[in-house]
């Protein structure tokens, strides 16, 4: 979905290409006019032409969506099919909602995804070890937000997750500039302005999340670590770091309550640049 006024993209159509996630930066450089950074490879298209109605089709393409790891078969799209987890085909055009597997009907388009899906799998293995640093201190994004959803080595991203608790993960960073970090830890959204302690106002349809006890916080960043006490109220628990430019720390943090049990990590991280030098406050 897309629109932009300004742009001339104010009148509905459905455009019926298979597209993805990948196609948005692409896209968004070209309708911008904006050079591609040298040197940079993108997976996606640019979805400009269509838009534009230049042309009317996308080039041949299968897509793969894989779940975090390879521990079961991901999707592979093309065109009108879905072949799910390697056991089930479907025909998106005669049935969305993807209630008739039809496999066993058209062995040779399965065994075509099936094909794409392992030499998608081959090229991107090595990728799997791979360390995806987070930059911090850049000029152009003064706070620098982390999410439990990106967290490497667990994974905490919905209501479900906050549910079974005791969930924690970590961040590789990449400090761009020496000088004091301020982080703060959050266990619910910054906005929300509700404290470590209180229960989310989740939604009538979804299922209250109790707030965790929280009495300590501590977080390490690469081999500094730093502890605090909570008090009542409190929506977040704040520390001044002192990083170096093109230090890559490891950033995890822990709550636990009054006796010392682990309540898992915070869900929601700040970081923000606040003065040079490389002592804290």
């Amino acid at each position: 979905m897309i629109r932009w006024p300004a742009a001339g993209l104010d009148k509905p159509r459905d455009i019926n290409e298979l597209t993805h996630s990948t196609d948005v930066l692409p896209t968004l450089l070209d309708m911008c006019g904006l050079e591609k950074p040298s040197g940079a490879r993108f997976d996606g298209l640019s979805l400009k032409p269509l838009i534009d109605e230049k042309v009317d089709k996308l080039p041949d393409r299968k897509i793969v969506i894989q779940y975090r790891n390879f521990e079961r078969p991901g999707v592979v799209l093309w065109e009108k099919w879905r072949l799910v987890h390697d056991k089930e085909l479907y025909d998106m055009a005669a049935d969305p909602g993807q209630k008739d597997n039809v496999i066993e009907k058209h062995p040779d388009v399965a065994r075509a995804l099936r094909e794409h899906y392992a030499q998608w799998r081959e090229e991107m293995a090595p990728l799997q070890e791979a360390v995806n640093y987070v930059s911090i201190g850049v000029a152009a994004e003064p706070e620098t937000f982390l999410c439990s959803a990106n967290w490497i080595g667990s994974y905490a991203d919905s209501w479900g997750n906050g549910l079974h608790r005791a969930k924690n993960g970590y961040w590789d960073l990449q400090v761009e500039k020496s000088g004091t970090y301020e982080i703060d830890l959050y266990g619910w959204p910054k906005g929300s302005d509700v404290s470590l302690s209180a229960k989310f106002p989740a939604p009538p349809s979804f299922r209250e999340i109790a707030g965790r006890p929280v009495a300590r916080a501590k977080l390490k960043i690469g081999e500094q670590e730093f502890t605090a006490k909570t008090a009542d109220g409190d929506t977040h628990v704040s520390f001044k770091v002192p990083l170096k430019k093109d230090a890559r720390p490891r950033l995890q943090s822990w709550f636990s309550d009054a006796e010392g049990k682990d309540l898992g990590g915070a869900y929601f991280v700040y970081v923000r640049y606040v003065s040079e030098g490389e002592r804290s406050e």
